[in-house]
């Protein structure tokens, strides 16, 4: 197993291990959320609850409603192993509209996405 998904898969432990895999991505500096399969926040490091505001339960509730399909239909194909790469992304946030360059890093072995690197443009 990658060192990767062993510290993703971390995420959804309760024990030291899970612990430890929260704190090291909560110090990241760029914003960071694991999401499930439908869309729902596992986890968003402290980067990216500062730019959304308190956790939502769906990063659906974050998109504006036309951007909302389109942005399923990729984590459905990192779910199924297509390469999904960087995407243009808006987010609906509490200061207003933001812009970003997303990427999904499919890792459906820890049974999560990871949402990587949200560049603001």
């Amino acid at each position: 197993m990658s060192g990767r998904i062993g510290l993703l898969g971390g995420l959804t432990r309760r024990d030291g291990e899970g612990e430890l895999a929260r704190a090291m991505l909560d110090r990241l500096p760029d914003p960071v959320a694991a999401l499930d399969s439908g869309a729902r926040l596992r986890f968003g490091n402290a980067a990216f609850r500062g730019l959304t505001g308190p956790l939502a339960s769906s990063l659906a509730a974050l998109l504006p409603e036309a951007e909302a399909e389109p942005f399923r239909a990729l984590l459905a194909g990192a779910f199924a192993g297509s390469a999904v790469g960087s995407f243009p992304l808006t987010l609906l946030l509490p200061t207003g509209r933001g812009e970003f360059i997303a990427a999904l890093d499919p890792l459906p072995e820890a049974g999560l996405a990871l949402l990587l690197s949200l560049i603001h443009i």
